[in-house]
């Protein structure tokens, strides 16, 4: 759409310091920063780019693997503060949210993390495709998945997963529509539509959500 790409600038994780790397990240004053690292590492790159004198974190987008409700004490605020991070979304007040919630609570109430919704969908869809497939191994299990995520069949989710059972032991197709909504794989085995939900930092916390994105494609 008309935009200019500097870099990638990549780096080794196991560097003391990332200061050369960030000089390149800031060159040129950017308008944008895209950065895909873990909390550790980006410990280390966050205080090079702060270092800069040059780096706005209110530039900064960053994938799930830096979502967390509380920013760790060992990224500085001003590698982080204002910075757009995605987290997988999940539809709210559904009665699958409500139950997987219930659940979660009874289980010890943890903290939420990215991706924990569609973890447990993933795990659900394997469960159904095993027992569509009447096997464990791996090749019988992928071959079913689509049977029990085919968009156009009878839905069923986790607040009737003994039904679903039924269906697929009996060798029907059905659409599993999980806590994180539903599923649908592309030619290659990939997942066409997802929710992202997208926070801001403030405060060290993470903020109000600016949007839900419901992406196919």
């Amino acid at each position: 759409k008309g935009g200019k790409v500097q870099g990638p600038v990549v780096y080794d994780p196991n560097q003391a310091t990332f200061d050369s790397e960030a000089g390149q990240v800031v060159a040129n004053n950017p308008d944008a920063y895209v950065i895909i690292d873990y909390p550790d590492t980006y410990a280390k790159m966050g205080a090079s780019l702060v270092r800069t004198g040059k780096f706005d974190a209110a530039k900064l987008f960053i994938p799930d693997a830096l979502f967390f409700p509380t920013v760790p004490s060992n990224i500085a605020k001003q590698a982080i503060e204002g910075a757009r991070v995605t987290a997988g979304g999940t539809p709210k007040g559904t009665d699958a949210a409500k139950l997987f919630e219930e659940l979660w609570q009874k289980a010890g109430g943890a903290e939420h993390y990215s991706l924990d919704a569609n973890s447990f969908d993933s795990t659900i869809i394997c469960f159904l495709a095993a027992a569509a497939a009447k096997s464990a191994e791996p090749a019988a299990v992928t071959a079913k998945i689509r049977d029990v995520a085919a968009p156009g069949a009878k839905q069923y989710g986790v607040t009737n997963l003994g039904d679903a059972l039924k269906a697929v032991t009996a060798g029907e197709k059905i659409n599993y529509v999980g806590v994180a909504g539903a599923f649908d794989f592309g030619e290659n085995g990939d997942p066409t539509i997802s929710l992202f939900d997208i926070f801001e930092y403030k405060d060290g916390k993470l903020g109000e959500i600016f949007i839900d994105m419901h992406k196919e494609g």
